[in-house]
């Protein structure tokens, strides 16, 4: 995608890795620290992902950081899941030893954590951290006069 060629499912493969990632690390595998991206743009293209992170005092077992390594790899074709599909990224050991398949197929896993819900109250943010329900509204809408720079982009999204 960094380099504007086209892209099929393995570019889910991909993201799916970043996820799995960031959940476990708490940032992204290619952060720099640094506010503009092309140094990250310049790891994702040229260094393969950093999964030592016990100095982060996190542990990752092996078969997870395979998983992640294998979803992450440069080449798409050789990306897990590009071959196969879903049930190649299925049968990987770390998922395969850790979640029982027919139990995602069917829909039947049950959430390890469910919220209490008012459901009298529709506005009730009781579930969201106090730092985000605090902050100020921002009106984001886009100038009239900035559409035109969206505008030229829109074709591109038509079959999306």
């Amino acid at each position: 995608m960094l380099d504007g060629s086209e892209y099929g499912f393995s570019v889910d493969w991909w993201a799916l890795g970043i996820l799995i990632y960031e959940m476990i690390v708490g940032f992204p595998p290619f952060y720099t620290g640094n506010r503009r991206n092309d140094q990250m743009f310049k790891n994702i293209k040229q260094k393969e992902v950093y999964l030592d992170v016990s100095k982060h005092g996190i542990e990752m077992t092996d078969d997870c950081k395979d998983f992640i390594k294998v979803l992450l790899k440069k080449d798409p074709k050789n990306r897990l899941g590009s071959m196969k599909g879903f049930n190649e990224v299925l049968d990987h050991r770390w998922i395969s030893d850790n979640i029982d398949h027919d139990k995602v197929k069917n829909k039947r896993i049950e959430a390890p954590y469910l919220p209490d819900l008012d459901e009298t109250d529709i506005l009730n943010t009781d579930n969201f951290d106090s730092a985000l329900t605090a902050e100020e509204v921002a009106n984001t809408l886009m100038p009239v006069a900035d559409k035109s720079k969206v505008n030229k982009f829109s074709s591109a999204f038509k079959t999306f």
